[in-house]
C-alpha cells in the first residue's frame, strides 16, 4: 500500500500512468481507514480519467481500484492474491464492458482444460470457482461504483465440486514423518507440532507473530483467517514449552515467530514428506490429523470453534474415523449384548464337508 503517517496524519501517495498523486487523509484514524479511503480517491481518479464505463480496461481497474481495496481487507490472503494475477492476465485486452455471459464460460472452460504449471496435474474445479469467486468480486465492485449495469458471472453456474480428503497420519506415520526432520529440514520442526497441537493453516502458523501468543491466557489468538473472525486456540503444555522456547531465542517483540514464508513451508514440507514415504501427504493434511485425533473427545461446535469454522458441514470434512475408534464403538456393543442375554447364545456350526475323494 503506499499510505504512511507523518506527523500524526495519513497521507497517500501513488502514480497513475505514470503521473504522481499525493495528499493528506484528514479523516484516518489508522492504516486500514487510510488505505480504503485511499482506495476511494484512486477510483474517483480512474473515473475522471475514462469518463463512461464502457472504455475503462478491467486490468487498470484491478490494479488502481480493486487491488487496493482488497489488500485493506483482514481476510486477504496469498491465494486470492494468485486468482487476482490469473484473471487480471486472461482478461488484461479487455474493457471493462466488453466481459461478457460467454467471455466468462469461455474463462471458465479454459481454465479447467488448462493443467496446473507446476505439476503437470490437471487443475482442480474448486481452483477454477475461486477464480471465478474474485473475477465476480472484482466485477461487483465496477457495479457498485455505477461502471458496468450487472455482473455476467452472477448468471454462471459453478463448477461440482468433490474435494473430501480422508488423509490424515497414524500414530506411526507421525513417528516416520518426525524421524525425517534432519538438518535440511529442522526449521520445519517446531511449525509441524504447532500444526499438530492447534489445528492452524500453514498460513496462519507461518505469519504468527508474538502480540498473538497472550501468555496471561494462555491463548494464542488468530488473525487475518480465512473466514475473517478471529479465534482463540488454548495452548496446550507440548505447544506452550515450544514457544517459550523460541521467545527466549527471539530478540525482537514484534517480529514474525518463524522467519519463513507460507510458500516455502509448502515446498519445503512437500520433501519432507517425500523423505519420509508418506504418500499423498500435504502440510494441510496435519490439521486434519488435529481435527480427527481431537473429534473423539469433545463435542463439534467446540472443534468448529477451534478449527474456526462457521459450518459444522465444512468441519465434518475434517474428521475422519479411525479404525481403532470403530472399534471401540463396537466394542460397546458388547456390554450391550450381555444386559440382553445374548452372550449365552450357543450357535451350532455344520461340520466341514470334505472334498476328498
Amino acid at each position: 500500500m503506499s499510505v504512511r503517517k507523518r506527523k500524526h496524519r495519513w497521507h497517500y501517495d501513488f502514480q497513475i500512468c505514470s503521473v504522481r498523486h499525493r495528499g493528506a487523509i484528514p479523516e484516518a484514524r489508522n492504516k486500514a481507514q487510510a488505505e480504503r479511503a485511499e482506495a476511494r480517491i484512486k477510483l474517483d481518479l480512474f473515473e475522471q480519467r475514462f469518463g463512461d464505463g464502457i472504455s475503462k480496461n478491467f486490468a487498470e481497474f484491478i490494479a488502481e481500484v480493486y487491488e487496493p481495496a482488497a489488500k485493506s481487507k483482514r481476510s486477504y490472503h496469498t491465494a486470492e492474491n494468485l486468482h487476482i494475477r490469473t484473471v487480471t492476465a486472461h482478461f488484461k485486452t479487455y474493457a471493462l464492458a466488453d466481459i461478457s455471459l460467454m467471455a466468462v464460460e469461455r474463462f471458465k472452460r479454459e481454465r479447467l482444460a488448462t493443467p496446473v504449471q507446476s505439476s503437470g496435474k490437471p487443475r482442480t474445479p474448486a481452483t477454477v470457482n475461486r477464480e471465478l469467486g474474485v473475477l465476480s468480486q472484482i466485477l461487483a465492485m465496477a457495479c457498485d461504483n455505477g461502471l458496468l449495469q450487472s455482473n455476467p458471472c452472477s448468471k454462471v453456474r459453478r463448477l461440482r465440486e468433490d474435494n473430501t480428503r480422508t488423509r490424515y497420519l497414524t500414530e506411526a506415520e507421525e513417528e516416520q514423518l518426525m524421524t525425517a526432520i534432519t538438518k535440511p529440514y529442522e526449521r520445519l520442526r517446531p511449525l509441524i507440532i504447532l500444526a499438530f497441537g492447534t489445528g492452524m493453516r500453514q498460513g496462519e502458523i507461518a505469519g504468527l507473530t508474538w502480540p498473538q501468543v497472550d501468555w496471561r491466557r494462555n491463548l494464542i489468538i488468530v488473525t487475518n483467517t480465512k473466514s475473517g473472525d478471529d479465534r482463540t486456540i488454548p495452548m496446550n503444555e507440548t505447544v506452550k514449552d515450544l514457544l517459550v522456547r523460541l521467545w527466549r531465542e527471539s530478540d525482537q517483540l514484534n517480529a514474525k515467530v518463524f522467519q519463513i514464508s507460507a510458500d516455502v513451508v509448502c515446498t519445503t514440507f512437500h520433501r519432507l514428506a517425500q523423505r519420509a514415504k508418506l504418500i499423498d501427504f500435504r502440510f494441510h493434511d496435519l490439521r486434519h490429523t488435529f481435527a480427527t485425533r481431537l473429534a473423539p473427545h469433545t463435542d463439534v461446535f467446540t472443534l468448529a470453534a477451534l478449527l474456526g469454522h462457521k459450518t459444522l458441514a465444512m468441519t465434518a470434512r475434517y474428521t475422519h474415523p479411525t479404525d481403532d475408534g470403530k472399534r471401540r464403538a463396537i466394542a460397546v456393543l458388547n456390554t450391550l449384548a450381555r444386559k440382553a442375554g445374548q452372550e449365552n447364545v450357543t450357535i451350532d456350526f455344520p461340520a466341514q464337508v470334505s472334498k476328498a475323494g
